[in-house]
């Protein structure tokens, strides 16, 4: 006997309802949160703290992994992104007047497809949303089918429902673990989680603790600009590492190169 399952155009309204109003729960619980990370502070006391001349110390003679040839050419040797779930690093940019090297690009991710060679799938966060990543996901068919998101959305159900409790909790599973328990289809794996353990931590799924992505997709999938990236309009070493090192040393601090830390004095 053949079994009728429903067409994507009757349960998707409500699978699209379900998640906005948990998007719009979790929303409310994390405005006191964000508010307190987006009042002004001081990320750099002065150069000093408590009266006291800071030090900074670094072992190698240069300020980042940014190198540069004897033609004056920079390599970059790390991928550098800022996202917008950075609060800290916004307010240091803001505290040294660089705001504006920060070159922010569409809210959206690009995935490449395994199975199709040179194509990529394209992950556009919608900006009339207060969490967009729940509608860059179901508008994003090129990946998923309708029943692995569906399969995707209840796995993550717990997450989104027993916020960071729950994240901390999942510490002791990789991400395999925690698919097969939730009933997380093969292909989500493949498809988007394969990319994002290499992105977060160079590693495979099979390696990589599930808190770490249920940290990164909390921010990502709940804040409207979490997952918006930029990128320094330069290298590091001059367009933001030497403001912070100017910043120090007008402050009467002072940062040395080349100067591996060998012992440290107990007080």
């Amino acid at each position: 006997m053949a079994l009728a399952v429903p067409s994507p155009v009757t349960w998707a309204p409500l699978v699209v309802m379900l998640l906005t109003g948990i998007a719009r729960r979790r929303h409310r619980q994390q405005q006191r949160w964000l508010q307190l990370q987006r009042r002004p502070r001081h990320l750099m006391n002065g150069g000093s703290v408590r009266g006291c001349p800071l030090s900074g110390f670094q072992a190698q003679l240069i300020l980042s992994s940014c190198l540069k040839d004897e033609d004056g050419d920079w390599y970059e040797t790390g991928l550098h992104i800022f996202f917008g779930a950075y609060l800290n690093i916004q307010n240091l940019f803001g505290e040294l007047g660089i705001e504006g090297r920060l070159q922010w690009k569409e809210h959206s991710m690009i995935f490449a497809m395994p199975n199709k060679p040179g194509e990529f799938s394209r992950f556009d966060f919608p900006e009339t949303l207060r969490a967009p990543g729940y509608g860059a996901i179901l508008r994003n068919n090129e990946m998923l089918t309708w029943p692995e998101k569906v399969k995707f959305a209840f796995g993550l159900l717990p997450a989104m429902v027993g916020g960071q409790p729950y994240v901390e909790a999942q510490d002791g599973l990789t991400i395999s673990e925690w698919m097969k328990k939730q009933g997380v289809p093969d292909r989500v794996n493949d498809e988007v989680f394969i990319a994002m353990s290499k992105a977060l931590n160079f590693i495979n799924p099979d390696e990589l603790s599930m808190q770490c992505i249920l940290i990164a997709l909390n921010r990502f999938l709940q804040e409207k600009h979490g997952s918006k990236m930029a990128f320094v309009d330069g290298n590091l070493p001059e367009r933001l590492c030497m403001p912070i090192v100017d910043h120090i040393r007008s402050r009467g601090g002072e940062v040395r190169l080349n100067s591996r830390i060998k012992k440290r004095a107990e007080s």
